[in-house]
């Protein structure tokens, strides 16, 4: 019997590239990034192509969005996320647009101040694996430790119709010979920078793959270095070892957790009423999109 196909959408990742993307083809360069306002709307734009793009593959979607105010256990260090640069004020009033949309449109969006968004698609993803054949389109990397026999990772390289899909089968030979359950010991070891997360100093990408390969798991490297690597390497561990581990716990997804869904009936999208949809269109300064969207 063949599966439904469902694809859950990681919000804020997406909405990123649709915004960056048409800010500087909309002279966003000649602005300062910080308080840059274009009306037009151009983020929006180009998330709402994005949307309907996937709608034509499944009415199944979800797109998860991160809370503004959430608060899980990452939070309680204060170097997470630390350093990044501050988004253009206009990204936010653009998503709050891109939300209104999505609920007139009749696709379910998520948030919850417990979780990220990519908590919340490892929550659904595990847990609706065995009746779904499930997507995850993403910009971030992160979520690759997702991939399961009925869970593939598309990675957005131009919008969603350019991307890197990373499925059980050929995930080895596209990093290196890892396993998705690999993903979260590499970032134990060679850090996130997106994320301000440190690992072992001194060793990278590369020096992370090849220790991996060797011992298997983060907890086989930090159970048997010290009887098997050279005194630089071994050195590395010692000094970020604490770090190492916070790493990669913090980069490790929920996917246990409640959500205030019904997994039966909430991820069929609803049919749009046409006149709300024009109007919203209308009021979003949106009209190039009027006739596409039904």
């Amino acid at each position: 019997m063949l599966k439904e196909k469902i694809i859950l959408v990681d919000g804020n990742s997406l909405f990123f590239k649709a915004f960056y993307a048409s800010f500087y083809s909309h002279g966003g360069h000649k602005h300062d990034k910080e308080t840059y306002k274009d009306e037009s709307n151009n983020g929006v734009r180009a998330f709402i192509n994005m949307i309907n793009i996937l709608r034509q593959k499944t009415n199944n979607i979800v797109v998860a969005f991160d809370h503004r105010n959430t608060k899980t256990f990452r939070h309680e260090h204060d170097f997470y996320k630390a350093g990044r640069s501050k988004a253009p004020i206009d990204l936010y009033r653009q998503i709050d647009i891109a939300k209104q949309f999505l609920d007139v449109y009749g696709v379910l969006q998520l948030e919850d101040d417990r979780y990220e968004a990519d908590d919340i698609i490892g929550i659904i993803a595990k847990k609706i694996q065995s009746t779904y054949d499930v997507d995850i389109v993403t910009g971030d990397k992160d979520l690759l430790q997702l991939v399961d026999k009925s869970i593939n990772v598309l990675i957005s390289k131009t919008g969603v119709t350019v991307v890197d899909k990373f499925t059980i089968d050929n995930f080895a030979d596209k990093m290196f010979g890892l396993l998705p359950n690999q993903v979260v010991d590499l970032k134990g070891i060679m850090g996130d920078s997106s994320d301000n997360l440190k690992g072992i100093h001194g060793i990278g990408e590369k020096g992370g793959v090849k220790l991996l390969l060797k011992y298997g798991s983060f907890d086989n490297l930090m159970e048997a270095y010290a009887d098997n690597e050279t005194s630089s390497i071994i050195n590395k561990i010692i000094a970020s070892k604490d770090i190492a581990f916070l790493s990669r716990d913090m980069a490790t997804i929920i996917t246990t957790g409640e959500l205030d869904i019904d997994y039966e009936s909430d991820f069929k999208s609803a049919p749009s009423d046409i006149e709300e949809l024009e109007n919203f269109l209308t009021e979003n300064n949106l009209f190039s999109l009027k006739g596409k969207l039904w």
